[in-house]
Order: C-alpha cells, then structure tokens, then sequence
C-alpha cells in the first residue's frame, strides 16, 4: 500500500476513533496511529489541525465556542423561549409545558430511550432525527425549569478546573 492511500486510512481511522469518544482523541493515539508513517513534527502538525478543522478535540471535547457563532447557539433556545408564551392551541412548547414539569421530563425520557434505541443501528438519519427530538425536550425543560443552556455549560466548565 502507497504511503499516501494509508495516510488516507489512518486519518479515517482516528476521524472513526475520536467520533467513537465524542469527537475527542488524545494527541497520543494520533502520534500511535500515524506512527508506521513516521510523520515529521510540521505534518503531524497539520493532521491535528485537519481534525481541529473537523471539530474534533484534542485531549478534551472542543468547546462549542470554538467553533459554534453566537447565533447558532442560541437559536433554538431563544426560539422556544418564544414559543413558550404562545398559545397552547398553536404551540407545541406551549401545550407540552403548559401539562407541566412531570409532562415534559416525561417526554425526555422517551426521547433519550428512542435515541438509546438508533443509536444501536446504523441509520443515520433515523438517529439524528432523535438526537434532534431528545435535544429540542431537553431544552423544553430547561427552560420550563428556567434554565438555560447557559448554566448547563458553566457547571460542565466548572467541573473542568
């Protein structure tokens, strides 16, 4: 095999790998994958800069301020907190939260299960339509808690000092 089809395989590889822990690899496993290569400092240099690129942390989660703009992330939440006030008879957000806190952890739960559930397949499609659905109750009941993401973001901060 050429050098240049394995370095594409190995860089599929530890794309696989680091999407496997969360879109994370530890600098380590990278210099261990690449290693029959024998890369120099510059190019490896670029291979982490190619998986930063491709939002994959190294040694440690990217932080979605890194790589989410301000609108992006506060998009849906300012969108349901909107929805929030609607009416019940035109709002989804607004029945769900309007049958209370029990209601919409409820559907959390169902919604976590259901992602539980696709995720031990292999269809794309079907499971990021459940991540979307498990994302959107999640931030229903933050905000019906009177939470935000926000918050969520600075206790994981906190955990990380």
């Amino acid at each position: 095999m050429n050098k240049e089809v394995l370095f594409a395989k190995t860089l599929e590889q530890v794309r696989k790998t680091a999407k496997e822990q969360g879109n994370c690899i530890s600098e380590e496993q990278v210099k261990d994958a690449f290693a029959e290569l024998d890369l120099s400092g510059e190019q490896l240099q670029m291979v982490f800069d190619y998986l930063l690129k491709h939002k994959i942390g190294i040694g440690q989660p990217m932080d979605p301020d890194e790589f989410l703009t301000d609108e992006e992330k506060d998009y849906l939440q300012e969108y349901l907190k909107k929805r929030k006030n609607d009416s019940p008879e035109e709002s989804y957000t607004a029945r769900l939260i309007s049958r209370g806190i029990n209601k919409v952890a409820q559907k959390v739960g169902e919604e976590a299960v259901e992602l539980v559930i696709e995720a031990k397949d292999n269809n794309e499609i079907l499971f990021l339509n459940e991540a979307a659905d498990l994302m959107y109750h999640y931030l229903v009941l933050l905000i019906a808690k009177g939470y935000g993401l926000e918050e969520v973001i600075a206790v994981l901060r906190e955990r990380h000092k």
